[in-house]
């Protein structure tokens, strides 16, 4: 049983590390944002 949450634990902390910025890329759409400020690091 510890083994199996000891598993789960680590396919859950390695999925959100994977997940986070694919979701954050897709939400927050950094080229919409782009457009909003002048001196931004997207807008070279």
């Amino acid at each position: 049983m510890g083994l199996m949450l000891t598993f789960m634990l680590l396919w859950n902390m390695f999925g959100a590390l994977w997940l986070l910025p694919a979701l954050a890329r897709f939400l927050i759409k950094p080229e919409k944002m782009a457009g909003k400020v002048g001196n931004s690091l997207f807008s070279h």
